[in-house]
Order: C-alpha cells, then sequence, then structure tokens
C-alpha cells in the first residue's frame, strides 16, 4: 500500500495536487490511503511499503511548520513541497525563489525514477533549496538543483511535478523494489 501524504491546506487544491497522484497509483492498480500530513500516524507509516508526498498551492507554507518525525527509513518520493519538505527534515536551508511554467530538467546522475538524460517537466514552486546537505542532487534547472536523493536512504524529491508531465516518475519510483 501506497501511503499518499497531502500537504494541501484546502480542499480546493486538493483536486490540483493529491488527485492526480492517486489516480497514477490506482490506474496501475496499486492502492493508496491518502492522509493529510497533520494526520500522519506511525502506524499509517508502518503499514505502508512506500510513501508520496505531495504539493500544494503556492503560498501554501503550513507544512513547513512540522517537522515530520515519521519520514524515516521508508522508501520516499516528495513532489514539490513534500521536497521542500523532506530538505527541510534533513538540516537543509529554503529560499524564495518563484518557477513557474515548463522548463528543460537535466540530470546529473542515473537514478531508478527517470531514464531520459533531459526532460522538459512543470514547476510551480516558490522555494528551492540551498544547501545540499545529506542530499544527492540528480538534476538541475538553470544551474538550480531540482530533483534529489538522500545520500544513504531511499527518499527521493523533486521540486517540479511530474503527476503534470513525466508521470513514468511516480510509476518508476513505485514499482521500484516491488
Amino acid at each position: 500500500m501506497i501511503l499518499l501524504v497531502n500537504t494541501c491546506k484546502n480542499k480546493m487544491s486538493e483536486l490540483e495536487f493529491v488527485k492526480p497522484i492517486e489516480d497514477i497509483i490506482k490506474k496501475n492498480g496499486f492502492s493508496c490511503l491518502i492522509k493529510n500530513y497533520k494526520h500522519v500516524s506511525k502506524e499509517d507509516v508502518r503499514k505502508s511499503e512506500k510513501i508520496i508526498i505531495s504539493g500544494t498551492a503556492l503560498k501554501d507554507f503550513d507544512y513547513l511548520k512540522k517537522n515530520f518525525s515519521w519520514l524515516d527509513d521508508k522508501p520516499v518520493l516528495g513532489i514539490c513541497a513534500g521536497a521542500q519538505m523532506i530538505a527541510k527534515k534533513f538540516g537543509n536551508v529554503l529560499k524564495d525563489e518563484e518557477i513557474i511554467g515548463k522548463f528543460k530538467v537535466k540530470l546529473t546522475e542515473e537514478n531508478k525514477l527517470i531514464g531520459k538524460k533531459e526532460f522538459e517537466s512543470y514547476f510551480l514552486l516558490s522555494k528551492i533549496f540551498i544547501t545540499r546537505k545529506d542530499l544527492k542532487i540528480l538534476a538541475f534547472t538553470n544551474d538550480i538543483p531540482v530533483m534529489f536523493k538522500h545520500s544513504n536512504k531511499e527518499i527521493y524529491g523533486c521540486l517540479f511535478h511530474p503527476e503534470v508531465l513525466n508521470q513514468e516518475i511516480i510509476l518508476n519510483f513505485i514499482i521500484s523494489s516491488y
């Protein structure tokens, strides 16, 4: 079972940021439990095989007030806000930087989430991380790190939205090591 963590403050944002991820999971025959980040329990994490953390609206930063103590050794994919939360959780500093639109992403290192060396992806973000503590950078957009993997855990983050373009990133995360 995939635990899909919703970082949205309101229901309208869930339709934009959570529902497309849920659809990808279910369309490919996997089950998921959707929980708002404020209500994720250790039991939810224990029962899940993998965790995906959604993005949220541009000006919604409530999720950054939490420390996500449940984030530990399960495989995790953080999308936009989810990636920001992961970066913060591991001691990285976030900086305001608005990136909106479709941009070219260049891989710096091959990984199991995407096989293309260069691809376009959709961005709707207002924060990037500026330090790289415990994170191995996998891709850049205009010299900004936009995809990472924790240096010794199966924890990934992408600051773009693969649920819009590059859905194979989500599917590859789900099926890897299944």
